[in-house]
C-alpha cells in the first residue's frame, strides 16, 4: 500500500513533471565543431591494454583502492554491527572518490581520443561507473570472509541490497565522470574557432603551429589536432 502510494503519488507525478519540462525547455542540439556526415574510421589495431575492458578495470580499481579501509569500517557498521564514528575520515574518502574518478576517466578519454577513437560518451560513463562493480564484488569477499551471515534468507537479503547499492555508486560514479562533457565541449569549440576564425592563407596560432596539420581538399589551410587543442585549452585556463 506504502509503495503503491508513493509510486501514484511522488515518483509518476515527477516524471511526468520532469518529462514535460524537459522537452520545453530543450534547445537544439548545436555541434561544438565542424562535423561530416560520414563517420572517421576509427583504428582497430590497437594493443590490450587500450581496450574498453582494460580501461574499465583500470578506471574502477584506481577509485576502490583509495576508499578500500574505509569500505571495510562501513561494511562492519552496516552488516557487522558496529559502531562508526570517523565521520569525518569519510568525508574525505568520499570527496577523494570523486576525485580521482575524474581525473583517471579524463586520462583514459584523453588516450582513446589520440587514437583516434571519438566514441568516448558511453566510455567514459561505463569507465567511472565500474567502480560500483568493484564495490559488488568485495561484498561478496565479506560475506564468504569477514562475516558469521549465511543461509538463502540472509544472503538474498545481504546481496540484494547490495546490488542496489552498487547500481547507486555506479550511476552516480557515471555522471561524475561523463561531467568532463563540458571539457570537451570547450577543447572542441576552441578547436575549431582556432580553425574557422582564420583566413584562408593564415598559419595556426604559435601553439598550435607544431601540430597543425593541412585538410585535404584545403592544403592552404591548417586545422589543429586534438593535442594542440587540448595544450591550447590548458594554457588558456592557466592564464585566466
Amino acid at each position: 500500500m506504502i509503495i503503491g502510494a508513493l509510486f501514484a503519488l511522488v515518483s509518476f507525478p515527477l516524471t511526468v513533471i520532469g518529462a514535460i519540462a524537459g522537452r520545453n525547455l530543450a534547445t537544439d542540439f548545436a555541434a561544438p565543431c565542424r562535423t561530416t556526415k560520414v563517420a572517421r574510421e576509427i583504428p582497430k589495431d590497437i594493443p590490450w591494454y587500450r581496450k574498453p575492458a582494460a580501461q574499465m578495470f583500470m578506471a574502477g580499481f584506481l577509485p576502490f583502492s583509495a576508499i578500500y579501509i574505509e569500505l571495510h569500517y562501513i561494511f562492519a557498521s552496516v552488516w557487522g554491527h558496529k559502531i562508526y564514528t570517523l565521520f569525518g575520515i569519510l568525508f574525505i574518502a568520499f570527496i577523494m572518490l570523486f576525485i580521482v574518478t575524474s581525473f583517471i576517466t579524463v586520462a583514459l578519454v584523453y588516450f582513446q581520443l589520440a587514437r583516434e577513437d571519438h566514441r568516448w560518451w558511453w566510455r567514459s560513463f561505463f569507465s567511472g561507473g565500474s567502480t560500483g562493480l568493484f564495490i559488488y564484488a568485495y561484498s561478496f569477499f565479506y560475506f564468504f570472509q569477514r562475516s558469521s551471515m549465511d543461509g538463502m534468507l540472509q544472503g538474498s537479503f545481504y546481496f540484494g541490497y547490495m546490488a542496489i547499492i552498487s547500481y547507486a555508486f555506479f550511476i552516480m560514479l557515471g555522471f561524475v565522470a561523463s561531467t568532463r562533457r563540458s571539457f570537451s565541449s570547450s577543447t572542441f569549440t576552441a578547436w575549431s574557432s582556432a580553425t574557422k576564425s582564420a583566413p584562408p592563407h593564415a598559419s595556426p596560432p604559435p601553439l598550435l603551429r607544431a601540430v597543425a596539420v593541412p585538410t585535404r581538399g584545403n592544403g592552404q589551410r591548417g586545422r589543429a589536432s586534438l593535442r594542440g587543442a587540448l595544450l591550447g585549452t590548458t594554457e588558456r585556463l592557466l592564464l585566466s
